[in-house]
């Protein structure tokens, strides 16, 4: 009888671990077909009420503090970006700090970043948990680091429209684009209050345009939009082959959308669906996936909590032309860096650029087996994945 419920544990074992390796599999699968997965309920209810009442609390103080107020800007994603936060050094500073940012209006806050994961216990608490970990190694990731993290209000009838983007535009890797986001609905998303819209399977396609650093006139380092590319280029701006082989890739194409605020007809013209989700569920795409959020028009709030991951092995690098970088006084580092030849056109901004590992960044801690219960710190193993 002993040896009897012995094999009968080793049976269940056996099942269970079957079990969740096609769970693995089929996240890693689904996010490679569509660009994106869903985890239902992957953070909890108090992990929710957490990042919202400390959130709440941080943006009160802001608000009382007229200095703070005082230095802050604006933050857009239309093409008047150019004349704000790419010129900012409060934006540029906020790489690694915690710095707050308001709605055309005034009125509301549009986002906090972008050091949150670094500075607040309660974002780093839910940051560096096993879920977090745990859901990035089964996506495929072999040492995921995390560059930022955003707080996004989207406020009941103020929150404005995220124009259509892919977040490789703005935090770019070689030979080729590693970053996730981990978009956590702190609230339910509809789409009256500004859910995410998503254009399926666009993860295939390269990176349109880079939002990279350069010199102004006087010295300074601003931020400017480039398509100045050689087509052998195109190779380094598709998502990583462990998502999207080869044969999967589809051609570079202009898209007339890039930029600029759509309504939900247009939207679904040219092929994007709205994904409402619950609080508490996540969303992970990929940073090639093409998205965009349309304005909060109801009076619900819909408040995120965004990570975005890339992948720090060894032979993967970040861009020094990217915006977000953690060296001083926002000049471009040689430390720990090496020259790329990106294409033999040598009026490309892209053209022998300087890549650095960022050894800065936090990583993610070491790979975990999973196990059959929720953390409420860190990935719910049995999380229910769907489209």
């Amino acid at each position: 009888l002993p040896m009897l419920c012995y094999e009968m544990r080793l049976f269940f074992l056996f099942v269970v671990g079957v079990w969740l390796a096609e769970g693995r599999r089929s996240w890693k699968e689904a996010y490679s077909r569509d660009g994106f997965i869903i985890v239902r309920g992957f953070a909890s209810s108090a992990e929710v009420f957490g990042m919202r009442n400390r959130m709440s609390d941080l943006a009160t103080q802001y608000w009382h503090n007229e200095s703070a107020r005082a230095n802050a800007t604006l933050f857009t994603t239309d093409e008047s970006q150019l004349d704000r936060q790419a010129k900012s050094s409060y934006f540029l500073g906020s790489a690694k700090e915690i710095r707050f940012f308001e709605e055309k209006n005034r009125q509301a806050l549009n986002k906090v970043g972008h050091a949150l994961h670094i500075h607040d216990s309660v974002f780093a608490t839910y940051t560096n948990s096993k879920k977090v970990q745990n859901l990035a190694y089964e996506l495929g990731y072999n040492d995921p680091v995390v560059p930022q993290s955003m707080y996004i209000f989207k406020s009941a009838l103020s929150g404005g429209a995220v124009t259509s983007h892919q977040d490789a535009t703005f935090l770019r890797t070689f030979p080729r684009q590693t970053v996730a986001g981990f978009w956590l609905a702190l609230d339910d998303a509809t789409i009256d209050n500004g859910c995410l819209w998503i254009r399926n399977a666009s993860h295939r396609e390269p990176t349109r345009r880079f939002f990279i650093r350069q010199k102004s006139p006087n010295n300074e380092v601003q931020m400017k939009f480039t398509t100045n590319f050689s087509n052998t280029q195109y190779e380094s701006f598709y998502l990583d082959d462990r998502w999207v082989s080869v044969s999967n890739r589809l051609p570079h194409d202009h898209v007339p959308w890039e930029g600029s605020d759509l309504t939900a007809q247009q939207a679904s013209h040219y092929g994007f669906f709205p994904v409402p989700v619950k609080a508490g569920d996540l969303i992970v795409f990929a940073g090639t996936l093409d998205h965009l959020s349309l304005p909060n028009s109801s009076p619900h709030d819909r408040h995120t909590f965004q990570l975005h991951i890339i992948e720090g092995e060894a032979n993967y690098f970040w861009c020094d032309s990217n915006w977000l970088q953690y060296h001083e006084n926002n000049h471009l580092s040689t430390t720990n860096s090496e020259n790329i030849s990106f294409c033999d056109d040598s009026s490309s901004p892209l053209n022998t650029e300087l890549i650095s590992k960022q050894p800065a960044f936090p990583r993610l801690l070491s790979n975990t087996n999973f196990a059959c219960e929720v953390d409420d710190h860190m990935l719910q193993t049995a999380a229910v994945l769907s489209k």
